[in-house]
């Protein structure tokens, strides 16, 4: 058996089409939007490499799925990289759902463990790590003030 999760949404229209609307304020509240009454999608986007991504989408303000990236590497219109931290469920949402959450959890590591799935990663040069979102979370902001770091001390600058 293949353990795989493939994720894929497919819209008609060109690769350079789609680059400019996904990493545009309108095209990301296209994407994360909803007509749902009092629904909020708030994205913010540096599009350059070292500028961060930063989304906020939700029923409520108070319930909040949030996302924040920082941009590795931009081919336009193929190839969008970034490392990010995401705050899946804030709110009453976090306590109604925390079953799910640890369910998936749990099922996700359980894969990262499937020989076959880490036969691929290891070809791909991926290093599978089964963490906590906590240590994720806590990994992904000490990568990112270590290349500020980096990045502040070579005095690279943003165009």
């Amino acid at each position: 058996m293949t353990r795989e999760l493939r994720y894929e949404r497919l819209i008609q229209a060109s690769p350079a089409r789609v680059f400019d609307l996904f990493t545009s304020p309108a095209g990301q509240r296209e994407f994360y939007g909803n007509d749902a009454p009092g629904w909020v999608v708030d994205s913010r986007c540096e599009l350059h490499v070292g500028g961060a991504w930063e989304i906020a989408f939700g029923p409520s303000p108070g319930e909040l799925y949030r996302h924040r990236h920082v941009f590795e590497a931009i081919e336009r219109p193929r190839r969008l990289h970034g490392v990010g931290v995401q705050d899946c469920v804030r709110g009453p949402l976090a306590h109604e759902h925390r079953d799910i959450l640890q369910r998936l959890h749990a099922e996700t590591l359980k894969a990262l463990q499937a020989a076959d799935y880490k036969e691929r990663a290891a070809a791909l040069g991926v290093e599978l790590i089964g963490s906590t979102p906590e240590e994720l979370a806590a990994h992904q902001r000490a990568e990112i003030a270590r290349w500020t770091k980096i990045g502040k001390a070579a005095n690279i600058k943003v165009d």
